[in-house]
């Protein structure tokens, strides 16, 4: 701070002080919006230079006591400050997050790629517990035929068992031969 003295005037010269920083439009930014950022300082003299500057990056992104942004995206979010500068000196101000508000359409995409992520997991997984259950099947009536095979003879001579099921079981038929099975099993236990 430089003073000068002149009888009864003080004249007091220094760097800008109280810098703020504000945006329009102050509401939610919606992407493709043209967004300005604005500097206000206090000095004596008035600061001259202002520079613009966003967090993360080295040089500044632009200069003038307004920044503009026209179709403002999500790459430009962030947080923004300003520098102003006299020739006493130059201050920084506090930095202001400016973010855009997700489009519906940008939505609507995010929503559709989930929704199609999950129907192909599902239709993936389908399948793979299908083939699973194909598989357990055709080794459970394999198992069936070499069991039915072995039981076929004894089955098939009970006079309580038709035809029909002992032809079932000697072609490994699920369901038929475990009814025959359990029919003659059934029809063997003493009474």
């Amino acid at each position: 701070v430089l003073l000068i003295f002149i009888p009864h005037l003080f004249i007091c010269l220094d760097p800008p002080k109280s810098i703020s920083v504000s945006f329009s439009p102050s509401a939610e930014i919606v992407e493709g919006d043209s967004v300005t950022l604005s500097c206000k300082s206090d000095a004596k003299p008035p600061a001259l230079n202002f520079s613009w500057f966003k967090e993360n990056q080295s040089s500044a992104v632009g200069s003038g006591q307004r920044f503009s942004i026209s179709s403002f995206n999500s790459r430009h979010s962030g947080r923004y400050y300003c520098e102003a500068q006299n020739k006493h000196g130059s201050q920084r101000s506090e930095s202001v997050s400016v973010s855009v508000k997700e489009s519906s359409s940008s939505l609507i995409r995010i929503a559709v790629g989930i929704s199609a992520a999950v129907v192909l997991t599902s239709v993936i997984l389908m399948v793979f517990v299908g083939l699973l259950i194909r598989r357990k099947r055709v080794t459970s009536s394999e198992e069936l035929n070499h069991r039915g095979s072995r039981h076929s003879k004894t089955v098939c001579k009970s006079p309580h068992v038709s035809s029909h099921l002992c032809l079932s079981v000697l072609e490994g038929e699920f369901i038929l031969s475990s009814l025959c099975v359990v029919s003659w099993r059934l029809l063997r236990t003493p009474t």
